[in-house]
């Protein structure tokens, strides 16, 4: 059954929520390959200790998987509640956007 609703305003804090995680997680993405890259270079291209080479390793794959996430997600949330509150001045002085929606019915349960 199809329905028309009219949406006039959302959440900027959800949609900071929402762009903050996605950038969060391309940014893991990325640390990832990342970190694994630089610590074969530093590993490789060093004449380092042993101990030297485990310790600047493990800063770096910390950097790539929580540093850089955590940051991607600060400001992946401020972008999303900055085009939260601009979209939220358009759709008020426009009068909102018309979207038709589905209806649909929840799959059993086994």
């Amino acid at each position: 059954m199809e329905k028309k609703i009219k949406v006039t305003q959302i959440g900027a804090g959800s949609l900071g929520r929402l762009i903050g995680t996605v950038n969060a997680l391309f940014a893991l993405a990325a640390g990832l390959v990342g970190s694994i890259i630089a610590v074969a270079d530093v590993v490789a291209m060093n004449d380092y200790s042993l101990l030297m080479n485990i310790g600047v390793s493990t800063a770096i794959v910390l950097g790539g998987i929580l540093v850089l996430p955590m940051l991607a997600f600060v400001f992946g949330w401020f972008y999303g509640a900055l085009v939260g509150f601009i979209w939220n001045a358009f759709l008020s002085a426009s009068g909102g956007i018309e979207m038709t929606v589905n209806e649909v019915a929840e799959p059993s349960k086994k």
